[in-house]
């Protein structure tokens, strides 16, 4: 008598569906806080920004985006990592996908335009200054 083995295949669900869920509520949480900060003063981002520019959650991510695409940063789809200083958001232009990580400073002059391309990652603690 021989036994064969039975092979069972259960059907799992795509194994991103986390990281799409997760894409989905940043995306919300973007266009929400946009639009709810563009009622206010460009004052009230900045304030917020300095209050969320800790926070490691995703509505803390979507925030940051948000309060710097108000301040008039030209921003794509990006995730800027907390502790993260930049100033003169004004003329800072960033492409897609972009992840900017912990500590980095970005200055741009008065008079100077800094544009970050597509596909970068800027490591920790580095400075870009014009």
């Amino acid at each position: 008598m021989s036994s064969k083995s039975k092979t069972v295949i259960y059907d799992t669900p795509n194994p991103n569906w986390k990281n799409k869920f997760v894409e989905r509520y940043f995306t919300f949480c973007k266009k929400s806080v946009y639009y709810f900060l563009s009622v206010f003063p460009k004052i009230i981002s900045k304030l917020i920004l300095k209050l969320w520019n800790n926070s490691e959650f995703v509505l803390g991510y979507a925030i940051r985006h948000a309060c710097l695409k108000r301040l008039g940063m030209k921003i794509g789809d990006a995730y800027i990592r907390p502790f993260v200083t930049i100033w003169n958001p004004h003329n800072i232009t960033v492409g897609d996908r972009v992840t900017i990580n912990e500590t980095a400073l970005i200055v741009a002059g008065r008079y100077a335009h800094i544009i970050i391309g597509s596909d970068v990652l800027i490591a920790h603690g580095v400075c870009v200054l014009t």
